[in-house]
């Protein structure tokens, strides 16, 4: 009877990660991290919004997939008018067992201060914890080399950690003097198509990340 309880529950945890897990959402609503993006994009036919509230600004977000491949959507900060975005991140090569996922964006505003181009490559790892880790290179916010990760700690919680050094005229303009470059947040997941973020960014702000995901 012990056997029979056991194999349940490992046949339990083991299809539960593929129904509820979908990647994090960053603070200008495109799939990524906390301020940095992934190579993932949003299942299509699917719709995300939501809203970041940190000190530095108050965001407020809609992306989407409208072609395979695209992922596309707009971010207002209610603290800065001028933070206006039109973000477009476009993955040229999904991710397989054996390759990485690639993909490149842009912010269409570059008066925005999150405004950036970049090249991120993602690769999902089941060893020694099931994460994802993200390597990327940008210009204007991003500043150079990024990196992040998120550790699976269950379907529904996980770790997020970034590093990321933007220009310091950037970081001021959100109202923010960095004490380290590395950003942490724990995602959780009431509903497969909610997700819940707090953050703790650049060793002095804290902050929410609301959205919801919704198929059509």
């Amino acid at each position: 009877m012990k056997k029979v309880i056991a194999y349940t529950a490992i046949a339990i945890l083991s299809f539960t990660p593929a129904y509820s897990y979908t990647d994090p959402i960053n603070v200008s609503g495109i799939t990524g991290y906390i301020f940095t993006p992934s190579a993932y994009i949003q299942p299509e036919k699917s719709i995300t919004a939501g809203a970041t509230i940190t000190d530095g600004f108050k965001n407020i977000f809609l992306s989407s997939v409208p072609f395979p491949g695209l992922e596309a959507g707009i971010s207002y900060d209610f603290e800065d008018s001028d933070n206006k975005n039109l973000h477009i991140k476009y993955q040229f090569l999904p991710e397989t067992e054996a390759l990485p996922a690639i993909a490149f964006g842009t912010d269409i505003n570059s008066d925005s201060t999150l405004h950036g181009n970049y090249v991120v490559v993602s690769k999902y790892f089941d060893i020694p914890v099931p994460q994802t880790i993200t390597i990327g290179y940008g210009s204007d916010f991003y500043n150079g080399f990024f990196a992040g990760s998120e550790l699976l700690i269950h379907p529904k919680l996980t770790f997020v950690t970034e590093y990321i050094e933007p220009d310091r005229k950037d970081l001021n303009a959100l109202n923010i003097k960095p004490v380290i470059h590395t950003n942490f947040s724990l995602k959780v997941m009431p509903t497969n198509n909610l997700q819940i973020t707090l953050y703790y960014n650049f060793g002095r702000e804290a902050g929410v990340n609301l959205n919801c995901s919704i198929k059509f």
